[in-house]
Formats: structure tokens, C-alpha cells, sequence
């Protein structure tokens, strides 16, 4: 256990609840110290059963595993995923791929193990293989596949094989729980690992493929993306590109969405090419205006979206008529709608201009319309809506109708953000 993550994890359910230390103390029978001393990164000098009680006051939970190399043993007590190791290595082998299964590595600080990691010695291409005998949760699983696809070349270079592409092998069994699982997280899924196995497969039987405008002999035939012409149906396939992430200042009148309606313009037919390819992570309704992200990282997108994941949103709000002491009561306690409370994490008065009241809101999970509702409700009108940041990301100087790419250091901190959130 890293004390310090789990402090910051405390601590950021704590606030979520808009708990004390003391209230959260007595609700997990604990004095006010320890919880701030737990927040501190000291929870190593707390007992498991102190620690428990803590994430259970917060409706949260301890898992304990063993870990060896940065992974779980289970797999290696699992003969159903050996069985599957087995027989993708088999796989892989027979096609003429050099394979190195259970491939440990210590890269940059990151360590963990590839359950197969194979190069074609013609072209150079590099595959990462996942092998799960049980569909475990799927951001944690898609986010890990993620981080060995990026240090993949690395691990092949120590090996004396630079390679000239990556790609990423999902193996799961076909039972209906996997399928199931699968299903519930389509989207993710298609986003990240466009072609399940069993379906390019058919593509090659069925002659839909053609590569360089000749049918593959075999199945698993090696392609080099970079040499390679591949057809699907006489249409041209491009290879994934690598990840790219945007930081948007959204104008208001604008649709955050791939359809026009109402006569509406979206954003991506008014940023064009620079966004081809791109998802947004989250909304911004209609009028409202300021930070919207893009990028083509499902797998970051979905974690930073997540209800649990708790990433701080903040705005500011320009209101009528400027907000009195009992408006801004109302707004802090917050409104319910169809059975769900809604209320914001912090909300304060920043000042007035002409005759209207300037608040900065913060939310830790975007609902639809959030703060206008929460507006209407303390009877107050939202004049002007726009989002200064998200998360570690800020508007800064980005002027309406603008992107930019994030800086590395940027993407670094999202990243940080989603896997602290999750733990």
C-alpha cells in the first residue's frame, strides 16, 4: 500500500461528502488526529481493521492483494489463463513471431509483466498481448494495457529488437460473462480494440482483405503499417494514430456533439480537420462556454468521466440579480431533482458587475445542467456560463474558438489524476 496515495484518496472522499475530519473521525470511531494523520500519508502506523473502518465510513473499501513484479499472483495459480497463454503463443509461433511469454520489466520507475510479448522479425511490428481468464474491472484493465503498449519498444530494445510499430492483443475467453462484460462497455472497447479477433478472422475468410491488392495466405498474415497497403472491402484501413489530446475554449451556440440539430452548428464542423478523430470528454450544454476537452484516448476518458473518479470542475457564473445572504444559502445546500440531490462542492460570491453576481462553482461530477438548476432553484437567473478548468487543466489565456495541445506534463497529471481517483 502506498500510505501517501491513500491519504489523498481519504481525503478527496472526505470533501466529496463535504465531511470534517472530525465528523468523519467519529462517524469511523477514530479520534480527529488519526484521520489527519491518515490524510498526511502516515496510515502505515494504523492497524488494517482502524483502516478499514475509515473507507467504510466513506463507502469505500480496502482491497488487500499480494503483488509480485507490479502484478497480481492470481494469474499465476489460474490454469485457465495459462490454457489461454498456451494457446496464443501457439498461435503466434506458428505464424513466425518471435514470442516472449511473461516478459517482466522495470522501466522509468513503472514495473510490471506483459503476459506475451511477441515481434515479427521481418517487419519489425510489436505486439502486446493481455490475457484475462476473467473480464476484471475494464478501466483499470484497458489503462494497464495501455501503459505496457508504452513501454513495449523499450522492453523489446533491452531485448536487442528495436521495433518499427506497436499494437495491442486483447485474449479473453468466449463465455457469456466475458461477453457480457464486453458488451456493457462497448464503446470503450471499439474505441480502443477497433476489431474483435473472431471478426477480422472472417474479414480474411471471407477474401474482404486484401494486402499490398493481394488475398492473404494464412491467417494472422504480419503486416508493417508503415510498407503495408491494407484494403477492407476495397476501402484503405488507417492504422491508429497515436494519442493526441486538445484543449478547447468552446464558444456558446455551439453543439458538443457529431450531429447538427435545431439548425445548430457543432464543434467539431467549426474546428475541422484539427479535430478529426477526436472525442470529447464530457459536455458543455448549448450556451455555455469556456475548457472542453478532446483526445482519442478512450480509456483516459472514460476513467476521468467516471462518477467515482471525483475530478474537480470549476466555473464561473454570472447571475441576476447579485445573490443575497439567503440566495447564497440556498445555492450551497443545494436542490433535488427526480430523487437526486444536487449540490455543488463549493460555491462562493467573487463580486458583481453591473447588476450581476460573479460566483466561482465547483462540481466533482457534471451532472446535465447542473448549476442552472441549482440557480433557478435559489432564484437566480445564469446570464453567462463559462468553465475555467478541469481538473490539473485551466482556460488561461485560450480565447474563445481556440485549441491547443496539451503539454506533456499536462497529460502526465490527467493520467495521475484518473489512476489516484481509482485506486
Amino acid at each position: 500500500m502506498d500510505p501517501v496515495r491513500f491519504g489523498l484518496s481519504i481525503r478527496a472522499l472526505r470533501r466529496r461528502r463535504h465531511w470534517t475530519q472530525a465528523e468523519l473521525g467519529r462517524r469511523a470511531r477514530v479520534s480527529r488526529s488519526a484521520i489527519a494523520r491518515i490524510e498526511r500519508g502516515e496510515a502505515d502506523r494504523f492497524t488494517v481493521e482502524l483502516l478499514t473502518r475509515v473507507a467504510t465510513a466513506l463507502g469505500a473499501r480496502i482491497a488487500i492483494r499480494i503483488l509480485w513484479q507490479g502484478e497480481a499472483l492470481d494469474r499465476l495459480l489460474d490454469a485457465d489463463h495459462a490454457a489461454l497463454v498456451e494457446w496464443i503463443v501457439a498461435r503466434l509461433t506458428d505464424a513466425g513471431w518471435l514470442v516472449f511469454p511473461e516478459a517482466t520489466f522495470s522501466i522509468r520507475g513503472e514495473r510490471g509483466s506483459i503476459d506475451v510479448l511477441a515481434i515479427h522479425p521481418q517487419t519489425g511490428s510489436l505486439l502486446v498481448v493481455e490475457v484475462k481468464s476473467v473480464v476484471p474491472d475494464v478501466q483499470a484493465l484497458l489503462a494497464g494495457l495501455d501503459r505496457k503498449v508504452r513501454v513495449a519498444p523499450d522492453i523489446a530494445a533491452e531485448r536487442g529488437l528495436p521495433a518499427t510499430s506497436v499494437s495491442r492483443l486483447l485474449v479473453l475467453p468466449g463465455d457469456r460473462t466475458a461477453r457480457r462484460r464486453i458488451g456493457r462497455h462497448a464503446a470503450t472497447f471499439d474505441r480502443v480494440l477497433p476489431a474483435r479477433t473472431r471478426e477480422a478472422d472472417g474479414w480474411i475468410r471471407e477474401g474482404r482483405v486484401r494486402i499490398n491488392g493481394a488475398v492473404p495466405t494464412g491467417m494472422g498474415p504480419a503486416v508493417d503499417p508503415r510498407r503495408d497497403r491494407v484494403t477492407l472491402d476495397g476501402r484503405l484501413l488507417v492504422w491508429s494514430e497515436e494519442r493526441r489530446y486538445l484543449a478547447y475554449h468552446k464558444p456558446p451556440g455551439l453543439l458538443v456533439s457529431r450531429r447538427s440539430q435545431g439548425g445548430h452548428r457543432t464543434i467539431f464542423q467549426t474546428l475541422g480537420p484539427v479535430a478529426r478523430g477526436l472525442h470529447a470528454v464530457g459536455r458543455l450544454d448549448l450556451e455555455s462556454e469556456g475548457l472542453l476537452l478532446l483526445t482519442n484516448d478512450g480509456v483516459l476518458a472514460e476513467a476521468l468521466l467516471h462518477p467515482r473518479s471525483g475530478l474537480l470542475r470549476v466555473y464561473q457564473v454570472w447571475v441576476r440579480p447579485v445573490p443575497d445572504a439567503a440566495a447564497m444559502r440556498r445555492l450551497r445546500e443545494g436542490t433535488a431533482v427526480e430523487g437526486t440531490h444536487l449540490r455543488a462542492n463549493r460555491i462562493l460570491l467573487e463580486g458583481a458587475d453591473r447588476g450581476s453576481g460573479i460566483l466561482r462553482v465547483e462540481l466533482l461530477e457534471g451532472k446535465k445542467r447542473e448549476i442552472r438548476v441549482l440557480a433557478g432553484a435559489a432564484g437566480l437567473r445564469v446570464v453567462r456560463l463559462l468553465r475555467i478548468a478541469f481538473g490539473p487543466i485551466h482556460l488561461e489565456t485560450l480565447s474563445r474558438g481556440e485549441s491547443r495541445s496539451l503539454r506533456p506534463g499536462e497529460v502526465h497529471a490527467l493520467r495521475h489524476e484518473a489512476e489516484l481517483r481509482r485506486s
